[in-house]
């Protein structure tokens, strides 16, 4: 029979990974690099956001970004989110616990319950945690309150809400976007409509609100097509003032991005036959005029609203 071992008394040697994420920070999942703008004018909302989703950094899915969920019948939300996915569902869902108690339209309550609801879960799950406060995950959303019925004061009309840094909510009076195609959504809106680099937004109170429609697609188009992450198909969602609200078919939004192509092409040739100097501008430039004029002829006849 063999004598006992003593014991050891060093541990055992293990390898260290190469890599290990910092306490508190668990490996990337998803992410949404998004690209959501909405507009406000009277009691009519405009919501758009694209559609894709990018998984471990390689692969990429389509997910429907814009949440409406109705209460009781007799109002309801929709949230469209940015930012780390796991917490933009996990807002919407807490949104909806939380709202869901109230079944009338009251709008000063349902507004002091959801911003209590964002304050709540920025503490208790994104600024206690031990990560450097740039690594910290970001949720922002633009949320839509909406009676059912037609609202007896503007008070208790539609509204158009976004979440700010600080887990602040604010009413939005005419344009705003979030997500990764912010900065560049930006620089588009306050060229299309000059009074949002003034802070005034009587640019959009005066479009028509298939001008907005059409100036919201042609923003998400851009972006998407220069904004690396930003891609999938444009949804797009209209809220009315008789409580009700529209999804534009995507073949309806792919029709209008087509003229819009078209367009680009046609204006940006006029553009160099207009720098020619050896050629009257009425020769070289008519062509294009007449081709932009066609583009009209090819817009969406399907009745939005």
């Amino acid at each position: 029979m063999y004598p006992p071992r003593e014991p050891f008394h060093e541990p055992f040697p293990c390898p260290r990974p190469e890599f290990s994420y910092p306490l508190g920070e668990r490996p990337p999942r998803r992410r949404r690099m998004t690209a959501i703008s909405g507009f406000k004018k009277g009691n009519f909302v405009v919501l758009l956001a694209d559609s894709q989703e990018v998984f471990s950094d390689y692969t990429k899915g389509s997910t429907r970004k814009i949440n409406v969920t109705d209460f009781f019948g007799k109002w309801r939300m929709a949230v469209a989110g940015a930012g780390n996915s796991t917490f933009v569902e996990l807002l919407t869902q807490e949104l909806k616990r939380t709202l869901g108690q109230f079944h009338n339209f009251d709008y000063p309550k349902i507004y002091l319950a959801a911003k209590d609801q964002i304050l709540r879960l920025h503490r208790q799950y994104i600024w206690c945690r031990h990560d450097n406060a740039a690594n910290r995950p970001s949720v922002f959303a633009l949320i839509v309150l909406q009676p059912v019925d037609p609202p007896p004061s503007p008070l208790q009309g539609t509204h158009l809400l976004v979440t700010a840094e600080g887990a602040l909510l604010e009413e939005v009076l005419g344009y705003r976007s979030i997500g990764w195609g912010m900065s560049y959504a930006d620089s588009l809106a306050r060229r299309i409509f000059p009074s949002l680099a003034t802070g005034s937004w009587d640019s959009i109170t005066a479009c028509t609100l298939e001008q907005l429609v059409g100036a919201g697609i042609f923003i998400l188009r851009e972006v998407k097509s220069f904004v690396q992450g930003c891609d999938g198909k444009t949804q797009v969602i209209v809220f009315t003032p008789d409580g009700d609200y529209t999804l534009l078919p995507t073949p309806v939004i792919e029709q209008w991005e087509s003229v819009m192509s078209d367009f680009e092409l046609h204006s940006s040739r006029m553009l160099l036959s207009f720098i020619n100097r050896d050629s009257p501008i009425t020769s070289d430039a008519e062509p294009y005029i007449r081709a932009l004029s066609d583009l009209k002829s090819r817009l969406p006849q399907w009745k939005m609203f």
